[in-house]
């Protein structure tokens, strides 16, 4: 099964900046006013500043910035897993998947073993759909030697777990994916995805007020959350709710979305 029908695709250009971004046009202003720190030039001062704003307009979901600020940089440090773990982020966040797995295969080949590459890795292959690769990349991080650290304030397994049961849920195998979900809640009790997956997503398909496509569906909504875009996010639940309006849950989260725009 295939999910690239639910990738949205934004419409500004992810080319180079015509002009300096304000990162950049700030270290040549220090820089031409003589303000640099000793032993700072100005391109190491672009460098921490514009990877510092990208990071900064990353958390505030202004991605197109973001993607401004850390392209400025990219022939300075293409070979640095770090950047292009940052580049492949803010791609993956304005949808543009196929270029985002590129980044993080440089990453992975200059790092083998993290998981936090390997974790993003996945996820971009979940979301072009390339379900069996996406598995496969989550199954080799259970053997990574941080596989039992924390990633995103979850046990790094119970992560995996739950995003294993996730695939399994779209290609349709519901037994394999409720134990996936059951053991990611055993290793963590904190991983509230897999509960919601387990707890209402799993019994809804289960009782035919949804299907298995669904999850998918509903996976773009999560991820919508945690980018911060929440009208987008409102959008995707309608979406869920014209397919499958027995899903009286989505009501319930679309509801609290909208109160949040104080739309009653």
């Amino acid at each position: 099964m295939r999910i690239a029908a639910l990738v949205v695709l934004f419409g500004a250009s992810v080319s180079a900046a015509d002009e300096l971004p304000p990162c950049a046009e700030r270290c040549e202003e220090l820089s031409e006013t003589g303000q640099l720190r000793p032993g700072m030039s100005k391109g190491r001062c672009e460098v921490q500043v514009c990877q510092e704003a990208a990071q900064q307009l990353y958390r505030d979901a202004d991605y197109i910035k973001a993607w401004n600020a850390v392209e400025y940089l990219k022939t300075r440090l293409n070979q640095n897993p770090d950047y292009q773990v940052q580049r492949g982020m803010v791609l993956y966040a304005l949808g543009k998947f196929n270029q985002a797995l590129v980044s993080f295969d440089i990453a992975r080949s200059l790092r083998t073993k993290s998981v936090r590459i390997g974790a993003q890795r996945a996820h971009t292959l979940l979301r072009m759909g390339k379900l069996d690769e996406a598995q496969s990349q989550f199954e080799l991080l259970l053997g990574y030697p941080a596989a039992d650290s924390e990633y995103k304030n979850l046990r790094t397994k119970s992560y995996v777990h739950g995003n294993i049961g996730v695939i399994q849920l779209l290609k349709g195998q519901l037994d394999d994916a409720e134990l996936s979900f059951t053991t990611a809640l055993e290793i963590d009790g904190r991983n509230a995805l897999a509960r919601a997956y387990r707890d209402k997503i799993l019994v809804a398909i289960r009782d035919g007020r949804i299907d298995n496509k669904a999850a998918g569906e509903l996976m773009v909504y999560f991820e919508e959350l945690g980018l911060k875009r929440y009208r987008q996010a409102g959008g995707q639940l309608e979406r869920v709710l014209h397919r499958w309006p027995k899903f009286g849950v989505a009501y319930i989260r679309l509801a609290e979305i909208h109160r949040g725009f104080r739309e009653y």
